[in-house]
């Protein structure tokens, strides 16, 4: 009985990680061909536990704008909606900061695989219809303020 006392105080240990709270932050800035910025407060899932949690099961962006994944090089990135009951417009951004990709208004729970055919290292999440809103097109840039995940 003890020895599962203190595994389960450990399992609950390691699930710390995965919380909204725990996650890192940083600023971006979304800069388009014309010149218009856009700054974005973001989370930053730059390690295995958090990249493979982000988004599921988070029901509001309370405060933030988005979620920022890095993957620490660029290579064909697969992503999901698994658990996710947000629809999210995903960008994929490459390792010196330009979308190559955007993909809207993705489906709350899905299964389906979301895989543009281009290589990337970042993937910025943001709410569905963010990307139109802000006229955001492949070719315009993300810019890094304060994320050890810069170029």
């Amino acid at each position: 009985m003890k020895h599962m006392k203190k595994l389960l105080i450990f399992s609950l240990f390691l699930l710390l990680p995965l919380t909204a709270t725990a996650m890192p932050t940083a600023s971006l800035t979304l800069v388009t061909q014309g010149g218009k910025t856009v700054p974005l407060k973001v989370w930053v899932a730059d390690t295995f536990a958090t990249r493979k949690q982000g988004m599921m099961h988070r029901t509001d962006w309370k405060g933030y704008d988005g979620m920022w994944f890095d993957f620490g090089d660029d290579a064909p990135r697969s992503m999901w909606m698994k658990d996710t009951p947000l629809p999210l417009d995903m960008l994929f951004v490459d390792y010196q900061g330009i979308i190559r990709a955007i993909v809207s208004h993705t489906t709350p729970y899905s299964l389906e695989t979301i895989q543009p055919n281009v290589s990337v290292r970042y993937v910025l999440e943001v709410p569905a219809g963010d990307s139109e809103k802000h006229a955001i097109t492949t070719g315009d840039r993300i810019q890094w303020s304060d994320t050890s995940s810069a170029p």
